[in-house]
């Protein structure tokens, strides 16, 4: 969807994810940036939002430091300047650790575009700040589902595939081929 701005909007929770190592999340988050990027339909609107949520980010996910810094220069050197910002939900202690890590390259720009909160009352609050009515209910209601681990593996134990409409391929193997080149690849 988009927020009251217009701007496409990316949800993604880790406890929903099917594809969990660097180079699967790298895929998939590629493919919904250049979804949102296709969704841009305001004049003057060149930014999007991506709502981080990190119920079920777990110690694997913590302990590889890959995908955060391909997605940070991903974000630098193939979209300067369209995430509009991102909002990090519940990000455990664990994960301050991994932004230790990557803070240190990523700009002063890109930082200031990244807000944490925590807590059920400040997802409600985001979702009605940033939607209007049934998109507001929705994240809400998904906010909340993805705390219900077992219902969530149930929904979620069958990969998604790209729909056929999204060509991200092509950009996949550029972002990859280039962070083969400075050596961010194990």
């Amino acid at each position: 969807g988009v927020d009251r701005f217009g701007r496409p909007v990316l949800y993604n929770c880790f406890a929903c994810s099917s594809a969990r190592g660097p180079h699967g999340l790298l895929a998939h988050f590629t493919m919904k940036v250049e979804e949102c990027i296709q969704k841009m339909q305001v004049p003057g609107m060149d930014t999007w939002v991506w709502i981080a949520d990190f119920e079920g980010f777990g110690v694997k996910d913590g302990m590889d430091p890959r995908f955060s810094i391909w997605l940070i220069h991903m974000f630098q050197n193939h979209y300067p300047e369209r995430m509009g910002c991102v909002v990090c939900i519940d990000a455990p202690r664990l994960f301050s650790v991994l932004w230790s890590a990557v803070k240190p390259i990523t700009s002063l720009s890109t930082r200031r575009k990244i807000m944490f909160i925590r807590g059920e009352e400040s997802r409600k609050e985001l979702a009605d700040a940033l939607f209007e009515g049934t998109t507001a209910q929705w994240l809400k209601e998904n906010m909340s589902f993805n705390r219900r681990r077992k219902e969530v593996k149930a929904s979620w134990a069958q990969p998604h595939p790209m729909p056929p409409e999204v060509d991200a391929a092509s950009k996949i193997t550029e972002i990859a081929n280039t962070a083969q080149k400075v050596n961010w690849q194990a």
